[in-house]
């Protein structure tokens, strides 16, 4: 014969079954998704903080260096021969120029 209390048992777990089914699907939330969002958003803060200082960085570089002074071509002289004279110290002979390089960024092109 069929056991009352089995029955119970069974009906029991159906209406928890179809409490579980019945809430949204937003209410019942992956353990690690909070993980997942926090992680994600730590990720996007470092991206722009990496690419706010590199642009604070270029735009200091590019403030820093002076304009080149205009030159017409009438005006223009010819460049300096690598030949050094005989007056020159013998320091300065061997040593190269102290000059930086300029700095060349690829922006607004």
């Amino acid at each position: 014969m069929i056991d009352p209390a089995n029955d119970q048992e069974r009906a029991e777990r159906i209406r928890r079954l179809q409490a579980r089914r019945a809430t949204p699907a937003r209410a019942k939330q992956h353990p690690a998704a909070a993980t997942r969002w926090l992680l994600g958003g730590l990720s996007i803060a470092s991206f722009f903080t990496i690419a706010g200082t590199v642009a604070v960085a270029n735009q200091s570089d590019v403030a820093s260096t002076p304009a080149a002074p205009a030159q017409s071509g009438a005006t223009a002289t010819a460049p300096k021969s690598n030949q050094p004279s005989a007056a020159a110290p013998a320091s300065s002979q061997t040593s190269p120029t102290n000059a930086p390089a300029p700095h060349t960024t690829t922006r607004g092109s």
